[in-house]
């Protein structure tokens, strides 16, 4: 943890930003064809990978985390201290001691959600096993615009692609641009992206707001191409965004 926490600082002075504060917010791909990603312990790496990431850019140290599938789970934050075992190695809906096909044909997924109610746990059950991208970024557009902090925010979209709802999220794109909220996506694999794959021609927004990289295997890239990638064109942006005035 303390080497990849240098490896994001020496990326930060690299790109000059190395005193800048931001929320960091990952937004984790919970899917069905993420099932193979969760059972080899990919997912649960990649998050161990992020932390440092929020442990130097956010006041606080804290990582906030959500899940999406049909819909979206929001399990508050973790750090370099809770981060062991947060993700596991089973899918998230699993947790809720269903079966995959339980869940993913929708069998006792009301019963399920009605036991997490009673144990005042969360709902892993209800997020189904599809793609669908635009209720969890308007509930990060929600956070970012309720919490009122004074940091930007860094949000880190990981996902395998299956990406179908183009219009939507183009239209949040162009409305979160004038937000000072900055989109990095990162495609494991090499599956259908869409939109993602045309950010940098995207018309229609106030600043460039979002980035996008995917990878066959993200476990197979160095913690330096990871962070590299993953911060690279935050400088522009916030020059951009400053010069706008969207950042005070």
């Amino acid at each position: 943890m303390d080497l990849r926490k240098q490896k994001v600082g020496v990326e930060l002075r690299k790109l000059g930003i190395e005193h800048e504060k931001m929320r960091v917010i990952v937004v984790m791909d919970a899917s069905g064809s993420m099932s193979e990603e969760y059972l080899k312990g990919k997912v649960q790496e990649t998050l161990e990978r992020l932390v440092p990431v929020a442990s130097r850019l956010d006041t606080d140290g804290q990582l906030e985390f959500l899940y999406y599938a049909d819909r979206f789970l929001d399990l508050g934050t973790v750090d370099e201290h809770s981060m062991e075992g947060f993700v596991g190695t089973q899918m998230p809906q699993e947790r809720s001691g269903a079966g995959f096909l339980t869940l993913a044909f929708g069998w006792g997924r009301r019963k399920k959600a009605q036991e997490a109610a009673r144990q005042g746990q969360p709902d892993f059950a209800s997020l189904g096993m599809g793609n669908n991208e635009p209720p969890v970024m308007n509930e990060v557009r929600r956070k970012h615009r309720e919490d009122r902090q004074p940091t930007p925010t860094l949000v880190l979209f990981i996902t395998d692609g299956g990406i179908y709802t183009d219009k939507e999220i183009e239209q949040i794109l162009r409305d979160s641009s004038r937000e000072d909220l900055f989109w990095q996506f990162v495609g494991l694999g090499n599956q259908n992206y869409g939109i993602l794959r045309r950010l940098d021609t995207l018309a229609g927004r106030a600043v460039d707001n979002a980035g996008f990289f995917a990878v066959d295997d993200i476990a197979q890239i160095s913690d330096e191409e990871l962070y590299q990638r993953l911060l690279s064109e935050l400088p522009t942006w916030l020059r951009a965004a400053r010069a706008a005035g969207i950042i005070r």
